[in-house]
């Protein structure tokens, strides 16, 4: 299991495995912008798929990695377009607001 290293500003993704995720540099080899670590299952866009970049970027300013999320013990699948982002980001952002205004799980 490893990491993408994906630059928003290039449009690049750059794979990389466990031992690397450890001591990586968030600097773009490419243009030197930062990079964010997203989960290795993201399917970077094509370059030049300007929507999909802008779907991507919106989902993970709203604080969705591209990790797995279940729901009633199924997989989450992620929106395919902006407008049903828009609603996914809503619905599960209250959702997660929800269970931990009523979680009774203690943080030590």
């Amino acid at each position: 299991m490893g990491h993408k290293r994906v630059c928003f500003t290039c449009r690049k993704a750059f794979s990389l495995y466990e031992y690397e995720a450890k001591q990586v540099n968030l600097t773009c080899p490419e243009c030197g912008h930062d990079t964010i670590l997203l989960n290795h299952k993201i399917r970077s866009p094509k370059r030049d798929d300007l929507k999909q970049w802008h779907l991507a970027k919106f989902l993970v300013d709203h604080g969705f990695l591209f990790n797995h999320a279940c729901k009633d013990d199924k997989i989450v699948q992620f929106p395919t377009n902006i407008e049903d982002a828009k609603q996914f980001v809503m619905i599960t952002k209250a959702f997660f607001h929800y269970v931990n205004s009523t979680s009774k799980v203690r943080v030590l």
